[in-house]
């Protein structure tokens, strides 16, 4: 399965700051393999193009081939990446508790495993800062985590969880 890898503080740092130097139009950050240059590029359809030494306009170029970055990310990979960072931050604070601190309620009947279970809640995994999911916690204390769809949905290891909010909670 591919996972999104774990971030450091440092990696969103420079997502960050790939991102806030991007020229407008640009769709690729890249690094050049042997000289290890940092460029963006602007790929319309396999021709590829990089600012002119002024930085003011956008250059066709047919000497790049794209086998020869040490590093070739999507633009809205990143920015994908960092919305779902700070999505997950927003929702660890204040509102998302820790398994540490405090578990939930188990007051389910569940007739198939003849066991109680807690309502549904959000979960995530402070190790895999873009970890979200759903799941319940059984009974015996173990964790049952909903497959989903995506990488990022299938929390490994819960450490928090929070309620789902109810429509409407929290807003305006």
């Amino acid at each position: 399965m591919n996972r999104i890898p774990n971030l450091t503080q440092g990696d969103i740092e420079h997502d960050v700051s790939i991102v806030n130097m991007a020229p407008s139009g640009a769709t690729h950050y890249a690094m050049l393999q042997y000289d290890m240059v940092e460029v963006y590029i602007k790929n319309d359809d396999g021709d590829i193009h990089t600012l002119n030494e002024s930085g003011t306009e956008w250059v066709y170029r047919d000497d790049i081939d794209l086998n020869g970055f040490l590093a070739l990310r999507d633009l809205s990979d990143i920015r994908t990446k960092l919305a779902l960072y700070y999505r997950v931050e927003s929702l660890k604070q204040p509102s998302m508790t820790s398994v540490k601190d405090r578990l939930p309620d188990r007051r389910h009947k569940d007739t198939s495993a003849n066991t109680m279970i807690s309502d549904t809640v959000l979960v995530h995994d402070e190790a895999d800062p873009l970890s979200v999911g759903f799941g319940h916690l059984t009974e015996q204390g173990n964790w049952v985590v909903y497959s989903g769809e995506h990488d990022f949905m299938n929390v490994l290891n819960v450490t928090h969880w929070m309620a789902i909010p109810k429509a409407g909670e929290g807003n305006s």
